[in-house]
């Protein structure tokens, strides 16, 4: 990463768009971004946490390898971004703005958001590969078309949220009561079949 740029740069650009840019660090402690706008931007073992981010908006741009863990997410604006090796760690999602007209789903890959809220939030159409979402809360979140391949969800609450069409495949610790969420045309791994059978009552041999 010799042409990436220390983050804390970015706090000399308040107010400015940034595009295609490399960026790596941390941020000094209390930092705050204002009204930052990076586009196409790629973020690598970027250390945020505990930061207020409040009024930045990220479009189109890769966290990889970064820790998000704790950051203040009121009023932060996500559009088509992709997410890889990443900490994400009890985050609030239902404060931030995330674009439900973007033609690209954001995307995670082997990256931890335990413990998270993500109740009410749209991510119709997200995919979740080798994640952590231990103890994370869904509850009447839109996750139609989703897909989650391999993920953890021990401990999380998953209820009144829309699944329609979405892909579960060898995720483990998915417990949820089918008759309080809408599963027309939700597709699950066979090995899935007999936790989620459970709560009707039904014992898969």
């Amino acid at each position: 990463m010799d042409d990436a740029e220390p983050l804390a740069s970015l706090l000399r650009e308040r107010g400015d768009v940034v595009v295609d840019r490399l960026f790596t660090g941390e941020l000094p402690h209390d930092a705050h971004m204002g009204d930052l706008e990076l586009e196409g931007c790629s973020l690598q073992v970027c250390r945020w946490q505990g930061q207020h981010l409040v009024g930045a908006t990220f479009a189109e741009c890769d966290f990889v390898d970064c820790d998000l863990s704790g950051v203040s997410l009121e009023g932060v604006a996500f559009r088509e971004c992709r997410f890889r090796g990443t900490k994400a760690l009890g985050l609030d999602w239902t404060a931030a703005t995330v674009s439900t007209l973007a033609a690209v789903p954001m995307t995670w890959n082997d990256c931890t958001l335990e413990f998270s809220t993500l109740g009410g939030v749209a991510l119709a159409g997200w995919v979740f590969r080798d994640c952590s979402m231990r103890e994370v809360h869904l509850v009447a979140s839109d996750l139609r078309r989703a897909t989650f391949v391999n993920c953890d969800f021990s401990g999380a609450t998953i209820a009144e949220c829309d699944l329609r069409d979405a892909i579960m495949t060898d995720c483990v610790g998915v417990v949820f009561d089918p008759r309080s969420n809408r599963v027309d045309g939700l597709q699950v791994s066979a090995s899935m079949a007999a936790d989620l059978l459970s709560p009707l009552g039904i014992t898969v041999r």
